[in-house]
């Protein structure tokens, strides 16, 4: 549709209500109606061919051609009951733009592992130990199992302390090949009773700190997770750490987002610099801002840390308004005063236009979506076309009739356009019918009929929303126009004799008329309901005492040495053989045979 800017909120513009008052700049916004289809599924390797099986349901959805959609692999109690425990997605999320040229499918492979393992890497740097172990560190490695729920939960990612695993001997023991470095290199003259003096070493461990205190650790299924905590001795300076959290998408917790470190003079105060990240605000009351750092120490035998500021941020809660327009219109589809609904959603939440759509009779929602809300008081446009119903229009009965169009699609609610239907010649408009689908066919109301000359006009009503998605056909029905027609010959009076005709039809609305009747001398048949049109008039095996017949019809006569007579029967005339009578020397005697011929030689 059409937007402006008022202030920092995004308007949309509506010609049909809005009055200028000033000069305003107004641009189009475009999005596509291609709606494709999308599927996303859900697969363990259970034989290492490639014998995929379904470790969850496959997602099947719908979505616009262009958006870019992130999906994310389930776990835990999101999978089938089989695969809960032990099984994690080799990728956690996966992004894929719509494509409307080809399919929008996606696999998650899954992987077998009772639990993920991950290591966290302690790295001791000390000059002197490099002088005199040859040795620029020494390390360890802690390894770590993280199984069951926990793993599902941590499928992700892990918060790693650089408390883990760390043991008081390990520091220990770190301080103390410093020491040993020192006396070797003749800068102190301590000592060393090892069982003597083993506390006595915290006191210089102080002075040894990490490169950070926290870390996110990204977890793959298979493949090395390790994280690397790297310690110096680093004198009258220390580490020190700003850590941010910001509050999950659902409100639940705050999620570890970012962080800062530095290394400062010890006793000298540091302060946390806020994000002011869009869509969150600074939780004072949780967060620890500022401070002064502090050498690493050690109390009742646990490390603590040399400074850690914390800084927590909740996620904005906005408002957000739905519109409800007809598509390609900024008519609102709902009445005053509720031309709007609206809604409540944190900072980030993707809203499903299908989850924000109202039911609205007589339409449906032209495409679905995902928006991120990321405004107070943002506007959601959910378009709607009006359910359609197709019409089919047909004639029924014979072929003596047309129609100017014979399909149409409407909206319901909403009457199609007028058909016209013309009737040729020596055809009538017996009766109109209509049938939803393949239900009954119902006679239609006098009403959606009218009549202009030779024309029938039929228009149907608005559509009831039951017709949405059908095909609504309508019949009408078209017998050809028909007439009594009498056949009658005027023979010899005396002694009258039987002759017989043969009647056909020649055209298409007459060619099942096939008709064979006698009529007695100076006799008439009359012969009901016969279409117009053209037919041949046949007259079989006449008596032998009577010459060919002539034909009159319309006041023209013609001879009929063949025995056959064409006409074309409209809204008049009748038609009358008569048959001359022969000498007597054709009278048969006693001697003679007779024959009487049949059709067919019956």
């Amino acid at each position: 549709g059409w937007y402006y800017k008022d202030g920092e909120s995004e308007v949309r513009f509506d010609f049909n209500t809005m009055t200028l008052k000033q000069d305003l700049d107004i641009y189009a916004k475009w999005s596509s109606n291609i709606p494709v289809n999308y599927k996303i599924y859900y697969v363990f390797d259970s034989t290492g061919n490639g014998d995929y099986v379904h470790v969850a349901e496959p997602l099947s959805a719908s979505s616009i051609a262009g958006k870019i959609k992130n999906f994310t692999a389930p776990v835990g109690d999101a999978l089938y009951e089989k695969y809960r425990e032990g099984h994690y997605p080799l990728i956690r999320s996966h992004t894929m733009v719509m494509s409307a040229d080809k399919e929008n499918v996606y696999y998650f492979i899954y992987t077998n592992a009772e639990e993920i393992k991950y290591t966290v890497t302690h790295i001791f740097r000390s000059p002197r130990l490099t002088a005199i172990i040859g040795k620029d560190h020494l390390h360890e490695v802690f390894s770590h199992e993280i199984s069951g729920d926990h793993a599902a939960e941590s499928a992700a990612y892990v918060v790693v302390s650089f408390r883990e695993g760390i043991t008081k001997d390990v520091i220990y023991q770190a301080a103390l090949d410093q020491v040993k470095a020192t006396n070797e290199l003749g800068e102190t003259s301590i000592t060393l009773n090892e069982a003597q003096h083993k506390e006595d070493l915290w006191e210089i461990v102080t002075s040894i700190s990490p490169d950070s205190y926290e870390e996110k650790l990204i977890l793959q299924a298979e493949g090395e997770n390790n994280i690397t905590f790297d310690w110096e001795t680093r004198g009258t300076t220390a580490t020190y750490q700003i850590i941010h959290y910001q509050q999950s998408l659902d409100g639940s917790e705050y999620e570890y987002y970012s962080s800062t470190k530095g290394i400062g003079n010890v006793n000298d105060p540091v302060e946390a610099t806020l994000l002011g990240n869009s869509g969150f605000t600074f939780n004072k009351d949780m967060s620890t801002t500022s401070g002064i750092i502090k050498n690493f120490t050690v109390e009742n035998g646990q490390l603590t840390d040399g400074l850690i500021l914390r800084v927590y941020y909740d996620r904005d809660v906005y408002n957000y308004i739905v519109q409800h327009y007809k598509n390609g219109t900024t008519t609102p589809l709902l009445p005053e005063p509720n031309t709007t609904t609206s809604g409540r959603a944190y900072y980030g939440t993707m809203i499903r236009i299908s989850d924000v759509a109202v039911d609205i009779e007589g339409y449906t929602l032209a495409y679905d979506s995902e928006i991120k809300l990321t405004n107070d008081n943002q506007t959601i446009v959910c378009n709607y076309n009006g359910l359609e119903v197709q019409y089919r229009y047909q004639v029924i009965g014979s072929a003596g009739a047309t129609f100017d169009e014979y399909t149409d699609t409407s909206a319901v609610g909403a009457s199609p356009k007028p058909r016209v239907l013309s009737v040729l010649e020596g055809f009538r408009l017996n009766a109109w019918y209509y049938s939803v689908g393949n239900g009954p066919r119902i006679p239609v109301d006098q009403g959606w009929i009218s009549q202009s000359e030779d024309k029938f006009v039929i228009t149907v009503p608005p559509a009831p929303v039951e017709w949405a998605g059908e095909a609504v056909y309508i019949f009408a029905e078209v017998v050809p126009t028909t007439r009594k027609f009498r056949v009658e010959h005027a023979p010899y009076s005396q002694n009258p004799q039987a002759f017989v005709f043969h009647l056909i039809g020649n055209d298409a609305q007459n060619a099942n008329v096939d008709v064979m009747f006698c009529i007695l001398g100076n006799g008439y048949m009359d012969i009901a309901m016969l279409p117009f049109g053209n037919y041949t008039v046949t007259v079989l095996e006449w008596s032998w005492r009577f010459g060919a017949p002539t034909a009159t019809f319309n006041g023209s006569t013609q001879s009929l040495n063949d025995g056959k007579f064409n006409l074309e029967l409209n809204t008049t005339g009748d038609v009358s053989f008569d048959f001359s009578k022969v000498t007597n020397d054709r009278w048969i005697t006693d001697d003679d045979s007779v024959y009487l011929l049949f059709p067919n030689n019956e």
